[in-house]
């Protein structure tokens, strides 16, 4: 019996290291994840500035003030 319970504490002794390291993997393939949307999502804010920055170009090109009525309906034409 004794030896068994050696053989048995030998076997489950990592078991604490194996479960500590699935852990983490786990949680730093949510940290990648989360990184890869966050870098997605500054991508599509840069884009939709530069929209902003080139609509407006073409506003005072045309004349119209940026905060005009006619300037806000042309911008979300």
């Amino acid at each position: 019996m004794s030896k068994h319970q050696d053989d048995l504490a030998t076997l489950v002794s990592d078991n604490g290291a194996k479960r500590i390291a699935s852990i983490k993997a786990d949680k730093q393939k949510t940290i990648d994840n989360g990184k890869k949307i966050l870098a997605s999502k500054e991508a599509e804010i840069k884009q939709n500035e530069q929209k902003i920055t080139q609509q407006e170009a073409q506003l005072k090109t045309a004349g119209l003030p940026s905060t005009s009525q006619q300037a806000q309906a042309l911008t979300y034409c």
